[in-house]
């Protein structure tokens, strides 16, 4: 039963980011709910731009800190990361911004909110990190439904007098104070260890795993949050808008597949660190991607029936969305699982296969883009050529897995973390 209402608060929380984007695509026009899902999505792409590895190593430092007995440390490491990624954003997007002032330049001054949006979308990263390593699903759920729960009703509001300025500041200002409200009441800011002037050390090997791991998902994130911009560059802002909306379904797949990482991710770790179970987590792992792919398949054969029968909204109606578009969308959202392997790749210390993955997927989706330009492929090829580049990605994932005697060295390793 716990699990159960675990997974239905998290979904719950996943809809409603869901919903978010949907209200905002119905009050804002057409091509500024483009834009704005451009800059949202560039946003979040720039939030691992400015971690340069220090979130991405959270990922697996943070649970091993709670394993090592250092879990009292955690807040005052998330306050050292915050301290440098804020520098990091202000440097670059207040003069930016300030720029977009002066020369009157919109897309210059979007671009400057678009690294405060990276910094916020940084701090739920960090955040989320520190609820995955704590253990504790009641306030990873109560954390998350209050985050996506505050952020949808103030977006709402913004939304609906159609400015696209206020809505991104307003998302911005809105995800930082809700994270700050969740750090207070979830992690007892007031009795934490009183800050130093070090963090805390890390789990030895923590810094390099970091690099790789911002290198790593940096390439396989990229297509995911700049297709938008792509998809806007070579077809128009109308078809980007257009795929906008279509890209906000594979958003809420890739949302179901962290919602279950957030439960089955860190007690793989846990488990090849503690008992160096390999076989355990494998089939923990496994079980968590057959969940998450009977609830995408649901959710977007409901979307295509709601489609189908022509009930959707006029303001939802003007983006003629077909259903068969929807098909490419579906196997793409399976193919997001590859979040869940990833952790399993993670615990048992593979990132450098991680890596070369990761290459591979991003040449394929080089060449990939490259022939959409020069061929001028439709958007329903667009879709298909990028479903094929992850199916490319989750297969080596799936083969850089250890078996046998390699696993059994593996997971020893990884106890002895």
């Amino acid at each position: 039963m716990g699990s159960a209402l675990f997974l239905v608060v998290m979904l719950g929380a996943a809809g409603i980011t869901m919903l978010r984007m949907v209200v905002a695509a119905s009050f804002l026009p057409v091509q500024d709910f483009g834009t704005y899902a451009t800059i949202a999505a560039t946003g979040a792409f720039l939030s691992s731009i400015l971690s340069f590895g220090t979130i991405e190593g959270t990922i697996k430092n943070f649970p091993r800190m709670v394993g090592a007995g250092q879990g009292g440390e955690l807040l005052r490491e998330s306050h050292h990361i915050m301290r440098r990624l804020l520098l990091r954003a202000a440097a670059v997007g207040i003069p930016v911004y300030a720029a977009g002032l002066l020369l009157d330049l919109d897309w210059l001054r979007l671009s400057g909110l678009g690294f405060f949006f990276a910094l916020s979308t940084a701090y739920t990263l960090v955040l989320a990190s520190m609820q995955r390593a704590s253990g504790s699903s009641a306030t990873l759920a109560a954390g998350t439904l209050l985050r996506s729960g505050s952020v949808f009703v103030a977006v709402a509001a913004a939304a609906y007098f159609g400015d696209l300025t206020i809505l991104l500041i307003t998302e911005i200002a809105t995800t930082i104070l809700a994270c700050l409200l969740s750090e207070w009441l979830y992690f007892r800011r007031g009795r934490a260890p009183a800050p130093s002037r070090s963090p805390a050390p890390p789990v030895s090997g923590a810094t390099g795993d970091g690099v790789r791991l911002f290198v790593t998902y940096s390439l396989i994130s990229a297509p995911f949050y700049l297709d938008r911009l792509f998809v806007t560059s070579t077809m128009g802002r109308e078809e980007g808008a257009r795929y906008a909306i279509l890209a906000l379904f594979l958003t809420g797949a890739s949302l179901i597949v962290n919602t279950l990482a957030q439960r089955s991710g860190p007690e793989a770790i846990r488990l090849v660190q503690r008992d160096g179970d390999h076989h355990a987590a494998a089939r923990l792992i496994a079980t968590w991607v057959g969940i998450s792919i009977m609830i995408w398949l649901a959710a977007i054969g409901t979307v295509a029936a709601i489609i189908a029968s022509g009930v959707l909204p006029e303001s939802l109606e003007r983006y003629a969305i077909a259903p068969h578009l929807l098909v490419p969308l579906a196997v793409a959202g399976v193919l997001l699982n590859n979040g869940l392997v990833e952790f399993l790749l993670l615990a048992l210390d593979r990132e450098r296969q991680m890596l070369r993955a990761a290459i591979c997927f991003a040449t394929a989706v080089i060449v990939a883009a490259f022939a959409v330009a020069v061929f001028r492929w439709s958007l329903m090829e667009f879709m298909w050529a990028l479903a094929a580049c992850r199916a490319i990605y989750l297969g080596l994932l799936v083969v850089a897995l250890p078996t046998g005697g390699d696993a059994a060295t593996k997971a020893e390793t990884g106890s002895r973390a």
